[in-house]
């Protein structure tokens, strides 16, 4: 626009378009975007905005323009070519070193509803029986309040012990961005463990409220080369044998020669302490 209409072309902005949506809805566009109408266009804002709407993966494209008017405003205008959010069954086979070979099966529904919600439901046979329905909204409520809940079910042979171990699972996942850097997650669950053979069966029960605190200076859409990420997570396990974790981790991130080489130094350091 600035070749266009020269450097210092920055009109008021009168209204914000979008177009191109079939499926989603328009709010789920609108709350990504910035740039405040009856303003002065802020280009640098509105690339923000473009990357917010982009990164959501609901669209294969997201462009912006601007639209002058008789009276000197321009209409910002977004235009989005939405993706493919229901994808055919997928099944295929699966191995795992602790069960052994298994074929795993997903369905996968995203957008749902047009409000960028996603359930998929996915199960196994074989050396491992599992079934599992899951549920997320990234923005279920206020301002980025997230939320992943699901139920699942699944049984499979101990490698060392001589019991078939059956783990019923019942969880969900609360999640808040403070600015761009601080993730607060609570994430209650209810777990059972059952632990049979011909002679006995061992159950336990816990409830684990798991809270996670992660602070996050990297760009992990545009720039997740540089920065540094730290993680706290803390799990009370309340039932038969109760027992605290404490798990530690603080990795940095640091991009190696030039741009043109894809090449980043990660160095991470852990630790997990158990009461």
């Amino acid at each position: 626009f600035s070749q266009i209409f020269g450097f210092d072309y920055k009109p008021k902005i009168s209204n914000i378009e979008i177009i191109g949506l079939s499926k989603t809805k328009p709010y789920i566009v609108k709350r990504e975007i910035r740039q405040q109408i009856n303003s002065l266009i802020d280009s640098s804002i509105v690339e923000l905005d473009r990357n917010r709407i982009f990164n959501l993966g609901l669209f294969d494209e997201v462009s912006w323009r601007l639209i002058p008017l008789e009276d000197g405003q321009s209409i910002l205008q977004f235009s989005l070519i939405e993706s493919i959010h229901r994808l055919p069954p997928l099944i295929l086979p699966s191995y795992d070193e602790e069960k052994g070979w298994s074929l795993l099966g997903v369905l996968l529904v995203k957008n749902f509803q047009g409000k960028n919600r996603t359930i998929e439901l996915n199960g196994s046979m074989g050396a491992q029986k599992k079934i599992q329905l899951l549920f997320s909204d990234p923005w279920i409520f206020g301002n980025h309040v997230s939320l992943v809940m699901y139920i699942e079910k699944n049984s499979y042979k101990h490698l060392f012990l001589d019991r078939n171990v059956d783990i019923n699972t019942i969880k969900m996942d609360l999640g808040k961005w403070y600015g761009e850097k601080i993730k607060v997650k609570f994430s209650p669950s209810l777990v059972e463990r059952i632990y049979k053979n011909e002679i006995d069966t061992l159950k336990y029960n816990y409830f684990i409220p798991k809270l996670i605190l992660m602070y996050d200076t990297r760009d992990i859409f545009w720039y997740p080369r540089k920065g540094i990420k730290l993680i706290n997570k803390f799990v009370p396990m309340l039932g038969q044998n109760e027992f605290f974790i404490w798990d530690q981790s603080y990795s940095f991130y640091l991009p190696m020669f030039d741009p043109k080489h894809d090449i980043t130094l990660a160095i991470n350091v852990s630790s997990k302490n158990k009461w």
